[in-house]
């Protein structure tokens, strides 16, 4: 049995469907889940200037059963996202994760990316825009355990974002 949490979903401009932050107690990281429309205000925030991933979620047509997604990482994520919204169409939805504590480095991040991309290989229950498929990068066996950690208190905040296709 998993061991009981608790997550903080923190809404700064009181809308529930526009920018949350979320905060999984006892967690070093961060989430910031936002719509595309929201982009231009959520880049100002502070945290996006932060080393960490981020995925970027949609439909590619409306035909499509399953979502697009594209997962990437950056030493500050602001600047690929910044890229991804003029150059990617497909995405509704932006969902970063970064460290409170200054805590994550390059090579985290990209173990996190890698992490991430394999994950959605290997579940088949979305596209992913990804070009290519990051190689695992070699962490210590501390780095990998607290990197592990890290992801799983990640993959608690999908609960955030929306499952259903935005018309």
């Amino acid at each position: 049995m998993a061991d009981p949490f608790t997550i903080r979903i923190f809404v700064p401009d009181g809308d529930p469907d526009g920018v949350r932050l979320i905060d999984r107690m006892n967690w070093t990281g961060l989430g910031l889940v936002f719509p595309r429309a929201k982009w231009l205000e959520v880049r100002q925030r502070p945290e996006l200037q932060r080393t960490g991933i981020y995925i970027l979620v949609g439909y590619s047509n409306q035909d499509d059963d399953l979502p697009t997604l594209y997962i990437g990482q950056a030493d500050g994520v602001r600047g690929r996202i910044e890229s991804h919204y003029t150059g990617k169409d497909f995405w509704d939805w932006g969902a970063v994760f970064v460290s409170n504590s200054g805590g994550l480095n390059r090579a985290h991040v990209t173990w996190l990316e890698y992490a991430l991309v394999k994950r959605a290989n290997e579940a088949k229950r979305c596209h992913l825009d990804n070009g290519n498929s990051p190689q695992e990068p070699a962490l210590s066996e501390a780095e990998k355990a607290d990197t592990r950690a890290f992801l799983k208190a990640v993959s608690y905040t999908h609960l955030t974002l929306p499952t259903k296709r935005i018309v």
